[in-house]
Protein backbone atom coordinates (compact mmCIF):
# COMPACT_ATOMS: atom_id res chain seq x y z
CA UNK A 1 0.00 0.00 0.00
CA UNK A 2 1.31 3.47 -0.92
CA UNK A 3 0.35 6.11 1.59
CA UNK A 4 -0.02 9.76 0.64
CA UNK A 5 1.73 11.99 3.17
CA UNK A 6 0.07 15.36 3.56
CA UNK A 7 -1.24 17.10 0.46
CA UNK A 8 -0.82 16.00 -3.14
CA UNK A 9 0.88 18.33 -5.65
CA UNK A 10 -2.56 19.32 -6.94
CA UNK A 11 -3.82 20.07 -3.43
CA UNK A 12 -0.67 22.11 -2.71
CA UNK A 13 -1.36 24.23 -5.78
CA UNK A 14 -4.95 24.76 -4.61
CA UNK A 15 -3.81 25.60 -1.07
CA UNK A 16 -1.07 28.06 -2.10
CA UNK A 17 -1.57 31.44 -0.38
CA UNK A 18 -4.49 29.98 1.58
CA UNK A 19 -4.62 29.26 5.29
CA UNK A 20 -5.73 25.76 6.30
CA UNK A 21 -6.70 24.44 9.73
CA UNK A 22 -3.34 22.70 10.15
CA UNK A 23 -1.59 26.10 9.80
CA UNK A 24 -3.59 27.74 12.57
CA UNK A 25 -1.86 26.34 15.71
CA UNK A 26 1.53 27.53 14.42
CA UNK A 27 0.19 30.96 13.45
CA UNK A 28 -1.37 31.31 16.93
CA UNK A 29 1.95 30.18 18.50
CA UNK A 30 0.23 27.22 20.14
CA UNK A 31 2.03 24.46 18.23
CA UNK A 32 4.96 22.69 19.97
CA UNK A 33 6.51 21.98 16.56
CA UNK A 34 5.89 25.02 14.39
CA UNK A 35 5.91 28.82 14.39
CA UNK A 36 4.35 31.64 12.31
CA UNK A 37 7.30 31.86 9.91
CA UNK A 38 7.26 28.10 9.29
CA UNK A 39 3.54 28.21 8.54
CA UNK A 40 4.10 31.23 6.30
CA UNK A 41 6.64 29.24 4.27
CA UNK A 42 4.22 26.31 3.94
CA UNK A 43 1.50 28.67 2.70
CA UNK A 44 3.42 30.83 0.23
CA UNK A 45 5.71 28.04 -1.09
CA UNK A 46 4.01 24.70 -0.29
CA UNK A 47 5.96 22.95 -3.06
CA UNK A 48 9.25 23.71 -1.29
CA UNK A 49 8.28 22.07 2.02
CA UNK A 50 10.04 18.75 2.43
CA UNK A 51 7.85 15.99 3.85
CA UNK A 52 9.34 12.91 5.51
CA UNK A 53 7.18 9.90 6.35
CA UNK A 54 7.92 9.02 9.97
CA UNK A 55 6.57 5.88 11.62
CA UNK A 56 4.21 8.00 13.74
CA UNK A 57 2.80 9.68 10.61
CA UNK A 58 2.39 6.34 8.88
CA UNK A 59 0.60 4.92 11.93
CA UNK A 60 -1.76 7.91 11.95
CA UNK A 61 -2.62 7.45 8.27
CA UNK A 62 -3.19 3.70 8.69
CA UNK A 63 -5.20 3.86 11.91
CA UNK A 64 -7.29 7.00 11.32
CA UNK A 65 -10.14 5.17 9.49
CA UNK A 66 -10.27 2.56 12.27
CA UNK A 67 -10.36 5.26 14.96
CA UNK A 68 -13.33 6.83 13.17
CA UNK A 69 -15.04 3.40 13.09
CA UNK A 70 -14.31 3.09 16.81
CA UNK A 71 -16.05 6.44 17.33
CA UNK A 72 -19.07 5.30 15.30
CA UNK A 73 -19.36 2.11 17.37
CA UNK A 74 -18.94 3.91 20.71
CA UNK A 75 -21.23 6.87 20.05
CA UNK A 76 -23.67 5.68 17.43
CA UNK A 77 -22.86 8.46 14.95
CA UNK A 78 -22.25 7.88 11.27
CA UNK A 79 -19.23 9.81 9.97
CA UNK A 80 -18.87 10.84 6.33
CA UNK A 81 -15.55 11.72 4.66
CA UNK A 82 -14.53 15.37 4.92
CA UNK A 83 -13.81 17.64 1.96
CA UNK A 84 -12.03 20.93 1.36
CA UNK A 85 -14.24 23.90 2.24
CA UNK A 86 -13.60 27.62 2.19
CA UNK A 87 -14.82 30.36 4.48
CA UNK A 88 -17.92 32.05 3.04
CA UNK A 89 -16.42 35.54 3.44
CA UNK A 90 -12.67 34.93 3.17
CA UNK A 91 -11.69 32.69 0.26
CA UNK A 92 -8.11 32.44 1.55
CA UNK A 93 -9.25 30.53 4.66
CA UNK A 94 -9.97 26.84 3.99
CA UNK A 95 -10.44 23.64 5.98
CA UNK A 96 -10.52 19.90 5.29
CA UNK A 97 -11.95 18.01 8.30
CA UNK A 98 -11.03 14.34 8.65
CA UNK A 99 -14.76 13.61 8.63
CA UNK A 100 -18.13 15.26 9.23
CA UNK A 101 -20.96 14.09 11.51
CA UNK A 102 -24.61 15.05 11.36
CA UNK A 103 -25.71 17.04 14.40
CA UNK A 104 -29.43 16.67 14.99
CA UNK A 105 -29.65 19.67 17.31
CA UNK A 106 -28.07 22.05 14.80
CA UNK A 107 -29.58 20.14 11.85
CA UNK A 108 -26.32 20.34 9.90
CA UNK A 109 -22.94 18.65 9.54
CA UNK A 110 -20.22 19.39 12.09
CA UNK A 111 -16.47 18.65 11.79
CA UNK A 112 -14.67 15.66 13.26
CA UNK A 113 -10.91 15.82 13.88
CA UNK A 114 -9.15 12.45 14.34
CA UNK A 115 -5.74 11.95 15.98
CA UNK A 116 -3.42 9.00 16.62
CA UNK A 117 -1.37 9.99 19.67
CA UNK A 118 2.02 8.41 20.31
CA UNK A 119 3.31 7.69 23.86
CA UNK A 120 5.70 10.64 23.63
CA UNK A 121 2.78 13.01 23.07
CA UNK A 122 0.25 11.33 25.37
CA UNK A 123 0.97 13.58 28.37
CA UNK A 124 -0.06 16.60 26.31
CA UNK A 125 -3.56 15.08 26.22
CA UNK A 126 -3.94 14.90 29.99
CA UNK A 127 -4.70 17.80 32.34
CA UNK A 128 -4.76 17.04 36.06
CA UNK A 129 -5.25 13.37 35.23
CA UNK A 130 -8.18 13.98 32.88
CA UNK A 131 -7.92 13.45 29.12
CA UNK A 132 -8.50 16.60 27.11
CA UNK A 133 -7.49 17.77 23.64
CA UNK A 134 -4.47 20.10 23.93
CA UNK A 135 -4.76 23.74 22.90
CA UNK A 136 -3.04 23.25 19.53
CA UNK A 137 -5.51 20.51 18.52
CA UNK A 138 -8.45 22.57 19.78
CA UNK A 139 -7.24 25.58 17.72
CA UNK A 140 -7.10 23.43 14.57
CA UNK A 141 -10.60 22.13 15.25
CA UNK A 142 -12.06 25.58 16.00
CA UNK A 143 -10.71 26.71 12.64
CA UNK A 144 -12.83 23.97 11.05
CA UNK A 145 -15.89 25.02 13.06
CA UNK A 146 -15.30 28.62 11.96
CA UNK A 147 -15.19 27.67 8.26
CA UNK A 148 -18.31 25.46 8.58
CA UNK A 149 -20.10 28.20 10.55
CA UNK A 150 -20.98 25.94 13.48
CA UNK A 151 -20.25 26.16 17.20
CA UNK A 152 -19.50 22.52 17.96
CA UNK A 153 -17.69 19.47 16.64
CA UNK A 154 -15.90 16.28 17.67
CA UNK A 155 -12.25 15.66 18.48
CA UNK A 156 -11.47 11.95 18.73
CA UNK A 157 -8.16 10.25 19.43
CA UNK A 158 -6.50 6.94 20.12
CA UNK A 159 -4.10 7.90 22.90
CA UNK A 160 -1.21 5.47 23.34
CA UNK A 161 0.38 6.21 26.70
CA UNK A 162 2.72 4.16 28.84
CA UNK A 163 -0.34 3.37 30.97
CA UNK A 164 -2.12 1.72 28.02
CA UNK A 165 -4.41 2.61 25.14
CA UNK A 166 -7.27 5.07 25.65
CA UNK A 167 -10.02 6.04 23.20
CA UNK A 168 -10.91 9.69 23.70
CA UNK A 169 -13.97 11.40 22.22
CA UNK A 170 -14.70 15.01 23.06
CA UNK A 171 -17.62 17.13 21.89
CA UNK A 172 -16.04 20.57 21.65
CA UNK A 173 -18.27 23.63 21.85
CA UNK A 174 -16.92 27.08 21.09
CA UNK A 175 -18.08 30.64 21.59
CA UNK A 176 -18.45 33.38 18.99
CA UNK A 177 -15.59 35.17 20.76
CA UNK A 178 -13.22 32.21 20.40
CA UNK A 179 -13.93 31.71 16.72
CA UNK A 180 -13.88 35.46 16.12
CA UNK A 181 -10.44 35.73 17.73
CA UNK A 182 -9.08 33.03 15.41
CA UNK A 183 -10.69 34.63 12.36
CA UNK A 184 -9.28 38.09 13.13
CA UNK A 185 -5.81 36.65 13.72
CA UNK A 186 -5.83 34.73 10.44
CA UNK A 187 -7.13 37.70 8.44
CA UNK A 188 -4.43 39.93 9.94
CA UNK A 189 -1.80 37.27 9.20
CA UNK A 190 -2.95 37.07 5.58
CA UNK A 191 -2.97 40.84 5.06
CA UNK A 192 0.36 41.45 6.79
CA UNK A 193 2.36 38.46 5.57
CA UNK A 194 0.75 36.37 2.83
CA UNK A 195 -0.73 39.10 0.66
CA UNK A 196 2.46 41.17 1.00
CA UNK A 197 4.80 38.11 0.85
CA UNK A 198 6.61 39.57 3.89
CA UNK A 199 7.49 36.82 6.42
CA UNK A 200 6.64 37.21 10.11
CA UNK A 201 9.40 37.52 12.69
CA UNK A 202 11.38 34.33 13.21
CA UNK A 203 12.07 32.64 16.53
CA UNK A 204 15.10 30.61 17.57
CA UNK A 205 13.71 27.23 16.53
CA UNK A 206 15.43 24.86 14.11
CA UNK A 207 12.42 25.07 11.80
CA UNK A 208 12.63 28.85 11.59
CA UNK A 209 16.36 28.59 10.92
CA UNK A 210 15.65 26.25 8.00
CA UNK A 211 13.13 28.71 6.53
CA UNK A 212 15.53 31.65 6.84
CA UNK A 213 18.33 29.64 5.24
CA UNK A 214 16.15 29.05 2.19
CA UNK A 215 15.02 32.68 2.07
CA UNK A 216 18.53 34.08 2.49
CA UNK A 217 21.26 31.88 0.97
CA UNK A 218 24.88 32.32 2.01
CA UNK A 219 26.07 35.88 1.31
CA UNK A 220 28.53 36.63 -1.50
CA UNK A 221 30.17 39.31 0.65
CA UNK A 222 28.93 42.28 -1.39
CA UNK A 223 27.86 45.34 0.63
CA UNK A 224 25.08 47.65 -0.56
CA UNK A 225 25.53 51.37 -0.03
CA UNK A 226 23.17 52.65 2.66
CA UNK A 227 20.48 55.18 1.80
CA UNK A 228 18.67 57.62 4.06
CA UNK A 229 15.70 55.22 4.10
CA UNK A 230 17.96 52.37 5.22
CA UNK A 231 19.28 54.43 8.15
CA UNK A 232 15.74 55.50 9.05
CA UNK A 233 14.67 51.84 9.15
CA UNK A 234 17.64 51.03 11.40
CA UNK A 235 16.67 53.83 13.76
CA UNK A 236 13.05 52.65 13.82
CA UNK A 237 14.22 49.10 14.49
CA UNK A 238 16.22 50.28 17.52
CA UNK A 239 13.24 52.24 18.83
CA UNK A 240 10.93 49.21 18.43
CA UNK A 241 13.50 46.92 20.07
CA UNK A 242 13.58 49.19 23.12
CA UNK A 243 9.76 49.28 23.23
CA UNK A 244 9.73 45.49 22.99
CA UNK A 245 12.04 45.17 26.01
CA UNK A 246 9.88 47.57 28.02
CA UNK A 247 6.67 45.74 27.07
CA UNK A 248 8.17 42.36 28.01
CA UNK A 249 9.16 43.76 31.39
CA UNK A 250 5.63 45.10 31.95
CA UNK A 251 4.18 41.75 30.86
CA UNK A 252 6.39 39.88 33.35
CA UNK A 253 5.32 42.25 36.12
CA UNK A 254 1.63 41.70 35.30
CA UNK A 255 2.09 37.92 35.22
CA UNK A 256 3.78 37.96 38.62
CA UNK A 257 0.92 40.07 40.02
CA UNK A 258 -1.50 37.50 38.65
CA UNK A 259 0.44 34.65 40.29
CA UNK A 260 0.33 36.47 43.62
CA UNK A 261 -3.42 37.03 43.25
CA UNK A 262 -4.09 33.34 42.53
CA UNK A 263 -1.81 32.13 45.31
CA UNK A 264 -2.71 28.58 46.36
CA UNK A 265 -6.09 28.62 44.62
CA UNK A 266 -6.67 26.53 41.49
CA UNK A 267 -6.86 29.64 39.30
CA UNK A 268 -9.15 32.38 38.06
CA UNK A 269 -12.02 31.16 35.89
CA UNK A 270 -11.55 32.13 32.25
CA UNK A 271 -8.17 33.76 32.92
CA UNK A 272 -5.54 31.32 34.20
CA UNK A 273 -5.08 28.18 36.28
CA UNK A 274 -2.32 26.13 37.82
CA UNK A 275 -1.29 22.91 36.08
CA UNK A 276 0.85 20.23 37.71
CA UNK A 277 3.69 18.98 35.52
CA UNK A 278 6.01 16.10 36.34
CA UNK A 279 9.69 17.00 36.59
CA UNK A 280 11.43 16.52 33.27
CA UNK A 281 14.71 14.70 32.61
CA UNK A 282 16.04 17.79 30.83
CA UNK A 283 15.43 19.93 33.93
CA UNK A 284 17.00 17.29 36.16
CA UNK A 285 20.13 17.24 33.98
CA UNK A 286 20.35 21.02 34.13
CA UNK A 287 19.95 20.94 37.91
CA UNK A 288 22.68 18.33 38.22
CA UNK A 289 24.99 20.39 36.02
CA UNK A 290 24.36 23.30 38.38
CA UNK A 291 25.76 21.23 41.25
CA UNK A 292 22.56 20.11 42.99
CA UNK A 293 22.95 16.86 44.91
CA UNK A 294 21.47 13.47 44.01
CA UNK A 295 19.06 13.57 46.96
CA UNK A 296 17.38 16.68 45.54
CA UNK A 297 17.23 15.16 42.05
CA UNK A 298 15.68 11.93 43.35
CA UNK A 299 13.02 13.97 45.13
CA UNK A 300 12.49 16.18 42.08
CA UNK A 301 11.79 13.22 39.79
CA UNK A 302 9.03 12.03 42.10
CA UNK A 303 7.29 15.40 42.46
CA UNK A 304 5.44 17.71 40.12
CA UNK A 305 5.91 21.41 39.57
CA UNK A 306 3.20 24.03 39.16
CA UNK A 307 2.98 25.84 35.85
CA UNK A 308 0.53 28.64 35.22
CA UNK A 309 -1.52 28.10 32.06
CA UNK A 310 -3.17 31.18 30.57
CA UNK A 311 -6.48 31.03 28.75
CA UNK A 312 -6.38 32.05 25.08
CA UNK A 313 -7.82 35.56 24.75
Amino acid sequence: MTLQLGLTDEQKAQRKNRIGASNTPGILRLSPWSSPIQEWAKIVEPESVEQVMSDAMKAGLLFEPQIIRWFEDEHGHKAAPGWTMQHPMYRFIVATPDAVVRDETLDCDIPLECKFVSPRQAERWKVDGVYQAPSYVRAQHLHQQMVMRVNRGWIIACVNSFEGVKFHAELVESSDEERGHILRTLVDFYLQHIDTQVPPMADASAGATSVLTKLHPKSNGKLIEATADDRAMLLMRDVLAQQERELKQKRDELENQMRQRIGDAEGIEGVARWSNRAGTIAYAKAAKAAGLDDEFLAKFRGESSRVLKWEVA
